[in-house]
């Protein structure tokens, strides 16, 4: 998470430099920041906004047009298999349904970049391997590149490569 941090430019590094495109990453570049999707541990939608709005509301964030952060939206809520929620509330959806819409959020302005944070925590089995084939997918599809925080090793068997941190430093890479 700390390093989610840091690559996002949210938070500084204690020693070193984050590069990124071939920049070092700071806070005060927003444009670097706009071209990734960002799924943070921890929930960031909207309880009280339906699926819908809470796509085309993450859209207006990244300057999407609203005729095109509706048709984005829909795209995605299909991509997901989420149509059948599209106008609920969030705050009425279980977690593996929220974690598959944030995962659509982090995708609504077609970012180059997608840093996930424990992507499929809390997901049940079905829930992972749907959410992992359409990430697998899109990376096909788009040639996204995803980095990814986990913990599970089923998780990082799917990763083209690893980096293994310990308390900061990087143990491993490969």
């Amino acid at each position: 998470t700390s390093l989610m941090m840091c690559i996002t430019g949210l938070r500084s590094p204690s020693l070193g430099t984050v590069w990124l495109q071939g920049k070092s990453v700071s806070r005060q570049d927003r444009r670097l920041r706009a071209s990734m999707g960002v799924v943070f541990q921890s929930s960031s939608l909207d309880n009280k906004l339906t699926c819908a709005e809470n796509l085309i509301l993450g859209a207006q964030l990244f300057a999407v047009s609203p005729k095109e952060a509706k048709l984005r939206a829909k795209d995605l809520i299909e991509f997901m298999g989420l149509e059948e929620y599209t106008h609920d509330a969030v705050g009425i959806l279980s977690g593996g349904l929220k974690r598959r819409l944030e995962l659509a959020r982090a995708l609504i302005h077609n970012p180059k970049l997608l840093l996930l944070d424990e992507p499929t925590s809390g997901l049940d089995l079905p829930s992972y391997e749907r959410t992992w084939n359409r990430l697998l997918a899109l990376r096909r599809l788009r040639g996204l590149t995803v980095i990814v925080s986990t913990h599970r090793p089923d998780e990082a068997e799917r990763c083209d490569r690893l980096l293994l941190f310990d308390r900061g430093h990087v143990v491993a890479c490969d």
